[in-house]
Order: C-alpha cells, then structure tokens, then sequence
C-alpha cells in the first residue's frame, strides 16, 4: 500500500529559501512549491534542538500538512538557519531552572517550585509531576508545568546542592 501518509519526505537544505510573514508564520519556496503559513516544530526528543525538524504548512482547508523533515539545521545555508532557529526559539521558549528555592507537595497531585530560571524568578506548578518530571540522559531534567509550559535543567550534576537535594526527592 503507497498511501500517502507512508511517505516521509527529507528535505534538501540547500533547496529551501524561508522568508518571514507579516503574520508570523514563514514562508518556503522549494522545488516542491511555494508554500504561505509555513511553521516549524521539532520532533522527538526535544533536547535535540538543531535535528529532526518538521516543516508544515496550513492548506486552504486551514489543515496542516507537512511538507517534510529536515534532518539537521546545520546543513542550512547560513541565513535560512538564522531564520529557522529564530523561529524555534520564539515557539519553543523553555526558560532553563538554575536553582531552587523551595517545592512543596500539596499531597493532590500537585508540587509547587519557587525556582530562579534564565527568564527571572518564577512560581512553577506541576499537575500530576510523576510523568512531567522527565529525567533523560546524561542528567537532563525537562518540567512541564499546569499551563504545559516547559523548563529544562541541563545538566543535573552542576545544580547547587540544595537544589539538588529538594529535586531527588521527586526524580
């Protein structure tokens, strides 16, 4: 069976031609067409941030289609990396946790952390932390808040001790 669906299309780096929207959104000009509402999204595991970047557009139907993957960001011509990390950085700002004040358990689900991040001091409240506390390799802590905001911690081992402290009890 050819369905469509089966096809994945990996995209040529030096074939794409981004530019920016008023609205936001980029637009592609390739050899497979020129495409409006363009956006980017990165696919599994999210701490690869440069590879494995899918690249969809909406349709007249209003229904995204992808137009395919591109492998690894690095293999972009200079100016159209600069744009497609612009854009992913402006969709995926996930501020990383540098310290942590206090957690608290209020014993329904939930934990509450008053932590310093890079975007300022934030109060961060974790819904259901047994699945949105991700402990990946090499130390590598993802948070997903209530709203479904993100946080990273990097690096697990260069947090300050009693931040670490506070953290082990939930990872």
């Amino acid at each position: 069976m050819n369905n469509k669906i089966d096809n994945l299309t990996i995209l040529d780096p030096n074939d794409l031609r981004f530019s920016r929207e008023e609205s936001g959104f980029l637009a592609l000009s390739c050899s497979h067409g020129e495409y409006h509402e363009v956006s980017i999204i990165r696919l599994l595991p999210f701490y690869e941030e440069q590879q494995f970047v899918s690249v969809a557009f909406r349709d007249k139907d209003k229904e995204w289609k992808e137009i395919g993957l591109i492998k690894d960001t690095s293999a972009l011509p200079e100016d159209m990396r600069e744009i497609v990390l612009d854009y992913l950085s402006y969709r995926y700002f996930i501020p990383e946790i540098t310290k942590i004040y206090t957690i608290s358990d209020n014993r329904m689900g939930y934990l509450f952390l008053d932590a310093m991040t890079t975007a300022g001091r934030k109060k961060i409240s974790v819904g259901d932390w047994w699945t949105n506390f991700r402990l990946r390799e090499n130390g590598y802590l993802t948070v997903t808040d209530a709203d479904g905001n993100r946080y990273i911690i990097t690096d697990m081992s260069k947090m300050d001790k009693p931040s670490m402290k506070k953290l082990q009890l939930f990872i």
